[in-house]
């Protein structure tokens, strides 16, 4: 799950929706999105970019789910704000691909049975950053993945201090020999 920590860190975060074709209730009153932190100049990337990540056990496979569940009045909400800010993404394996889109807003702690961050349907608005296109989502796992490399290398750069550290104060000091003066000769 996204972390978002600080004073104003969940206010006008960059997301991108991902709305994949069979993501709705069989009644059509509820769809299930993807929403992920966009990766913004400057600010630290997500390991994690999902809002939401739960861990399941599917056939004997862990699996994650990442969508929480929106009113179809939240959906059409966010994808009004999106505007012409929208990309149909292309088949795989002969199926259609996810429609993503791209909107800035608050986000808040899930309630009732969900779990994670949702977004905040009012507070909703158009992203201030350049368009996405189909690329958006490649842009935004290699980020998480450069963010999950230097937080691995991080952690073994602190291990490294410990154990050097702890090494010193371990080691023995070394035994001084005390040197005799040696006059010098003369000529």
């Amino acid at each position: 799950m996204a972390t978002l920590r600080g004073k104003g860190s969940m206010k006008s975060v960059e997301l991108v929706v991902v709305e994949y074709p069979n993501a709705h209730s069989k009644d059509g009153k509820r769809v299930f999105l993807d929403a992920m932190v966009r990766p913004v100049e400057g600010v630290a990337p997500q390991r994690v970019p999902h809002l939401v990540s739960t861990k399941k056990e599917l056939d004997g496979k862990t699996v994650f789910d990442h969508q929480a569940g929106y009113s179809a009045s939240q959906r059409d909400a966010f994808v009004a704000a999106a505007g012409d800010n929208i990309v149909q993404m292309p088949e795989r394996n002969g199926r259609p691909g996810p429609t993503v889109y791209a909107i800035q807003a608050d986000v808040v702690p899930a309630s009732g049975k969900q779990r994670g961050l949702v977004i905040n349907s009012k507070t909703v608005k158009p992203s201030e950053l350049e368009p996405i296109d189909e690329n958006i989502l490649d842009t935004i796992y290699a980020s998480s993945k450069a963010a999950a490399e230097a937080d691995k290398a991080r952690k073994a750069a602190e291990k490294e201090a410990q154990t050097e550290a702890a090494a010193e104060a371990q080691a023995p000091e070394p035994e001084v020999e005390e040197v005799a003066e040696i006059d010098e000769p003369e000529f």
